[in-house]
């Protein structure tokens, strides 16, 4: 059997066997707090739902406390765990929680219909879809509290990050300055919480001002993407004609640069040439350029919308031609992220995609140390790799796993 053809059998397998989500973008309102925490926004989002929780003895418990622990923290003496720590959900808090949130599944249609639905036809936990509704809720609520747990221990107490060079906290969190600002937020938390009446509003509302204070909303820049950056792509996505092109995307990974003032590295300029001319070729009706805000740390560029800028106005090619996605981090997350848009923008998933890059990069990309820091870093292969077609370019095969929301990297879940 032909590899090619072995590939696309694989494809169809993988897809057959997993639920189907949407085709479509994630509708997103709060993008920071949606993309980090899916399963909380859908909790605050039907007013009926606010009151089937509100009534849950166990929910209303753990309320209580984390609103006591926020007006003891705000009467705390200057110390940075002290505002710090009764914001973290301890072990304890997270099992009460998924008890009372199990027995709401089970009681509650109101919940089924808000809650368990919404979160399978999203594809977000795409991991643990076999799961039944209880285990799959659990699953979520874990993770979106130690999604909280973890943007409070990096963002305010100054712990390490996976990848501290590009990650990090903003600040020194020794200093005088930060423990006075990390007060101001939690006291302006305390003023507002009778706007924030669950279980979740005081740890989630601390945690998001604290990405906040430290310029990190890198998640939810250019969001939504589809009425935005993509807009002109994804309405000629509707009419493109697949059978006329062997690939459905071209994947130009992002590569960054060790300049504060620089838009785009050499790199980069190498990898978008090397692209051009595989469209121009016919290879595929679009280019999906990747990389968001990375190097150097806090970089005022995007490297996807920089590459853009770049291709429209000095290569000619037109901007309905080049889908943006503007929020990896790592060449890993440069695939997962590309064929989340695969999916979600309606492209052909059984057709190959090719990643074209410079003959270094794709020596990497093609090499079992790659897949091996894919299982390492994501916990699975968002994609079949392909046949090389050159030392630049490389089939690959996109995986629906790829859907998977990732809480553990706060600047770029999902």
């Amino acid at each position: 059997m032909k590899p090619r053809i072995l590939l696309l059998l694989l494809l169809s397998t993988n897809i057959s066997m997993a639920q189907q989500p949407a085709r479509a973008p994630i509708p997103l309102r709060s993008p920071v707090q949606d993309k980090n925490f899916y399963l909380l926004s859908l909790l605050e989002r039907v007013e009926g739902l606010r009151t089937v929780m509100k009534n849950e003895p166990g929910l209303e418990t753990i309320r209580v406390a984390k609103v006591e622990g926020l007006k003891t923290a705000a009467r705390c003496k200057p110390e940075l765990t002290c505002y710090t720590r009764t914001m973290l959900w301890t072990d304890g808090e997270i099992g009460a929680v998924e008890t009372s949130l199990r027995a709401l599944q089970q009681s509650s249609g109101v919940f089924r219909n808000a809650v368990t639905a919404p979160m399978r036809a999203s594809g977000l936990y795409q991991l643990h879809s076999k799961l039944n509704d209880g285990d799959l809720l659990a699953w979520a609520w874990k993770d979106a509290a130690q999604g909280i747990n973890r943007a409070i221990a990096i963002y305010g107490e100054g712990a390490a990050p996976h990848y501290p060079d590009i990650d990090s906290i903003s600040y020194d969190v020794k200093s005088a300055g930060f423990r006075q600002l990390v007060h101001v937020i939690l006291t302006g938390v305390n003023e507002e919480i009778d706007a924030y009446p669950l279980f979740f509003h005081a740890p989630l509302q601390f945690a998001l001002r604290l990405l906040e204070a430290n310029k990190r909303d890198e998640a939810g820049r250019f969001e939504p993407m589809e009425l935005g950056v993509n807009r002109s792509a994804i309405e000629r996505i509707k009419t493109t004609r697949w059978s006329d092109y062997p690939y459905s995307v071209i994947l130009v990974p992002g590569s960054g640069t060790d300049r504060l003032s620089w838009n785009i590295s050499q790199y980069g300029r190498e990898r978008m040439r090397l692209a051009v001319r595989r469209y121009r070729e016919k290879k595929a009706p679009f280019l999906i350029v990747s990389g968001g805000f990375v190097h150097p740390s806090q970089t005022p560029y995007a490297e996807a919308i920089e590459m853009k800028k770049i291709l429209v106005a000095e290569f000619g090619l037109p901007e309905n031609a080049i889908l943006v996605e503007p929020h990896a981090r790592h060449t890993t997350t440069n695939i997962r992220n590309a064929v989340r848009l695969i999916w979600r923008y309606g492209i052909p998933f059984d057709k190959p995609g090719l990643i074209t890059t410079d003959l270094y990069h794709s020596e990497t990309i093609g090499s079992a140390e790659f897949k091996q820091r894919l299982d390492r870093e994501l916990g699975y292969q968002p994609h079949e790799t392909g046949r090389r077609i050159s030392p630049f370019d490389l089939e690959f095969v996109p995986r629906l796993d790829s859907l998977q929301l990732d809480s553990s990297e706060l600047l770029d879940p999902l």
